[in-house]
């Protein structure tokens, strides 16, 4: 199973852990149980028995798997008008304000319209995506100049390193001249230069088309198999480690990765691993055991 995949699931019950934890269980015909957030939902109005089609939205470092049902109203790729609550700034050819969806929810969002031109009452957006409920959005008019796809290698121009509230970040540019950021800490021993090309997976598109980016490392790749030699619980708390519990694992050559504990509940662990890089995330390698 991988982001973007489309699965047909079953709201099988509600369940309340406290007070505010409560679920939907969603179930596959293949017996693949989801949890889902009811409050997020809460308007979507669902019920026990509702069969739903929900989208794959991201597997973290643990291996949960999160999910996003179909909007009841929009559908991405297309076209719909959203009024406009408040404007928060302008400048010659672009203005900064917050609409809202067919559920109140307000959302950012950037809206080119030319300086001497008066700032409409409802604007038409493109729906790029869902998340969490709510729409993600974007000006039409830049739509041709982000044909981006999550999960997808993109080739960026790096221009520049900056400091921003006291973190470095590396400035990427994309072929039609826009700016992205990627926190510079993750990548210390990878040989990204200033004045080079640099490819990077798309992580994740949110409001506006801001990407989130992941730099193809250097040597490995998602999907490659290594024998690796266990090290133990991690114990650091550095970037991948802060919130998940994870084993760490080495190669003959002393690099580190990374895989999570649910793999190997109530197994003996060996001393010796057949694996496969799941992913990349923040600079190091995710691996699962190869059976």
């Amino acid at each position: 199973m991988n982001p973007g995949d489309v699965l047909n699931v079953v709201l099988k019950k509600h369940v309340e852990i406290s007070e505010s934890e409560k679920y939907w269980v969603a179930e596959t015909s293949a017996g693949e149980r989801f949890l889902i957030d009811s409050g997020q939902y809460l308007k979507y109005g669902f019920s026990v028995g509702q069969s739903i089609k929900v989208t794959v939205d991201k597997i973290n470092c643990s291996g949960k798997i999160f999910i996003e049902p179909d909007h009841p109203v929009y559908s991405r790729g297309e076209v719909y008008s959203f009024p406009v609550s408040s404007v928060l700034s302008r400048n010659a050819s672009e203005v900064s304000l917050v609409v809202k969806d067919v559920f109140d929810n307000e959302i950012p969002v950037l809206f080119h319209v030319e300086e001497k031109n008066e700032i409409p009452e409802t604007i038409e957006l493109l729906v790029i995506g869902l998340r969490k409920a709510l729409p993600v959005l974007l000006d039409p008019a830049l739509k041709d100049t982000t044909p981006f796809h999550e999960n997808e290698i993109y080739t960026f121009m790096v221009t520049d390193k900056v400091m921003i509230r006291g973190e470095k970040y590396f400035q990427l540019e994309d072929k039609f001249g826009r700016t992205h950021l990627m926190p510079a800490s993750y990548y210390k021993k990878y040989p990204i230069e200033t004045g080079k090309p640099l490819d990077c997976y798309v992580v994740r598109i949110g409001q506006n088309a801001e990407l989130s980016l992941e730099p193809v490392h250097p040597v490995f790749r998602p999907g490659v198999e290594l024998d690796l030699t266990f090290g133990g619980l991690y114990s650091g708390d550095e970037y991948i480690g802060k919130r998940h519990r994870l084993y760490v694992l080495h190669d003959d050559n002393g690099n580190e990765f990374f895989m999570s504990v649910r793999f190997l509940e109530g197994k003996e662990i060996p001393q010796k691993m057949h694996c496969r890089i799941e992913k990349m995330k923040k600079g190091q390698a995710l691996v699962e055991p190869v059976l």
